[in-house]
């Protein structure tokens, strides 16, 4: 890990939910545009659901987007990587669900690390054909059906 990467307990956590929200707070609307820009450059904000979000200090680090029932724009700032923060907000997503007693639902591209989704507990459901501008070709829907909490960060064996 990079030394000059900021600690764990430096880090807020926010839930924006754009459906309730009377007036969406723009600045953080940016900053999750600005986000998504950076982990896929052809994606654009989509002010529906809600989105679970992490910060450092007044930076938007990690986001992901719970739309119905759905995870959707899971991304991490690539200085934040390897912290945990995409696993928080699933974990949060998760909780958030499991009170609907709603498994989770996410679709993966083949560029995707879908490995790591399975760790986490998704399982495979199946392949779709996608009919949606943000993926170019088939997608494999996952689930993550139970409310357990969610494996921890494998840690490294030193010798």
């Amino acid at each position: 890990m990079n030394p000059k990467l900021p600690r764990k307990g430096k880090f807020t956590k926010k839930t924006i939910d754009f459906d309730k929200a009377r007036k969406p707070n723009l600045e953080i609307a940016n900053q999750i545009s600005d986000l998504l820009q950076e982990c896929w450059p052809s994606r654009q904000l989509i002010n529906k659901g809600k989105w679970f979000c992490t910060f450092y200090g007044k930076k938007l680090v990690a986001v992901g987007q719970l739309q119905e029932d759905q995870l959707w724009n899971l991304c991490t700032h690539k200085d934040f990587r390897g912290q945990g923060l995409a696993r928080d907000i699933i974990q949060r997503i998760v909780r958030s669900l499991c009170k609907k007693h709603k498994p989770v639902v996410l679709f993966v591209d083949p560029s995707s690390p879908r490995k790591w989704y399975e760790r986490l507990g998704f399982e495979y459901v199946s392949k779709t054909l996608s009919d949606s501008t943000f993926f170019s070709t088939d997608i494999d829907k996952m689930e993550l059906t139970t409310c357990k909490r969610l494996p921890r960060k494998r840690k490294k064996k030193r010798n």
